[in-house]
């Protein structure tokens, strides 16, 4: 019996974003979490206005990358589903139906992953929160890793993953070990992946709190790649060779925000990616620029100093095609 055809739109010169927005919270009290500065009366004094002005921005950015809607959006650093279908409602993104992926996690300052998806082209087959545990810490919580799979038109899938690891706050070494927990946690889902059909084709984006060149990251290519053809590629290697980053930290530019991928979306059959390349998107209104010409991202806080500008993050593109 033949299966009846998706009434989907095929795939063509398509963008996948993934942007932590710093600290996108709307402005009410939720007892749940720690983000009660993110209100009226809270220290960051949180309003309806400035998160209109946010989203707003935001929304200006994920079109203006390549001058089109994308067909996937990761997001890290938001509060809750609504925020997060602010920005896809938003100027140019309200002309694409984009549905979400979400899931409240026990984060404590009450911050999650997101991942929007143009339900025009892709169609949804699994969605799943993915927690991150560490055994001897029975006290310790993070986001989750966030999981969807999608198919297009032609019946083909692919494995996405939205990740947001720890951070180095309390120290490097201090917390190396959270985000090598969470290493391990999408190593074993990749694997299973790979054991289950070694075609998958598998997008993996988020901020790490790591570098490309960090062992929480390197692992996962080392181990996943034991084969004599790699099942996963970090993109960003050749961006961190260059200098380049997303975010500033005592004046120098980290590369926290990634892009892995499988194997085969690096090749010009079916759905892959263009010129095998990964990039960051450092527009220079995204950038503020200090008197002795060293410049950082446009944020919309530093510390409880409002400036308005977008966030401590730059953006990061691929583009697939068919």
């Amino acid at each position: 019996m033949n299966k009846a055809p998706l009434d989907l739109t095929p795939l063509y010169d398509e963008t996948v974003v993934f942007y932590n927005v710093q600290n996108l919270f709307d402005y009410h009290a939720d007892p749940l979490n720690e983000g009660q500065a993110f209100t009226k009366i809270g220290t960051m004094s949180w309003s309806q206005n400035r998160l209109d002005k946010k989203t707003s921005l935001l929304s200006q950015v994920l079109h203006q990358i390549t001058g089109k809607n994308p067909l996937l959006i990761g997001l890290v650093e938001i509060e809750n589903a609504k925020v997060a279908l602010d920005i896809a409602h938003n100027n140019e993104l309200k002309n694409t139906t984009y549905k979400i992926v979400h899931f409240n996690s026990d984060d404590k300052r009450g911050i999650d992953c997101a991942l929007l998806y143009d339900a025009d082209k892709l169609k949804s087959l699994h969605e799943e929160k993915i927690q991150i545990r560490i055994p001897d810490d029975p006290e310790f919580s993070t986001r989750d890793i966030l999981y969807f799979q999608g198919m297009d038109s032609d019946e083909q899938t692919i494995h996405v993953f939205v990740n947001h690891w720890s951070s180095r706050r309390d120290g490097v070494g201090e917390t190396a070990e959270k985000r090598m927990a969470a290493s391990k946690v999408l190593y074993n889902r990749l694997r299973l992946i790979q054991m289950d059909d070694p075609e998958a084709q598998v997008l993996v984006m988020g901020d790490f709190n790591d570098e490309p060149s960090d062992a929480s990251i390197g692992n996962i290519e080392t181990l996943l790649n034991q084969k004599e053809k790699p099942m996963m590629v970090n993109l960003m290697h050749e961006i961190q060779e260059k200098g380049i980053g997303t975010l500033v930290h005592n004046k120098k530019w980290l590369l926290y925000d990634q892009f892995l991928v499988s194997n085969n979306l690096l090749t010009p059959e079916g759905l892959h990616i263009i010129d095998k390349k990964a990039f960051v998107y450092s527009s220079e209104k995204l950038l503020h620029e200090f008197p002795d010409g060293t410049k950082k991202p446009n944020a919309t806080f530093g510390g409880e100093t409002y400036y308005g500008g977008y966030s401590d993050h730059l953006p990061i593109y691929l583009k697939l095609t068919k």
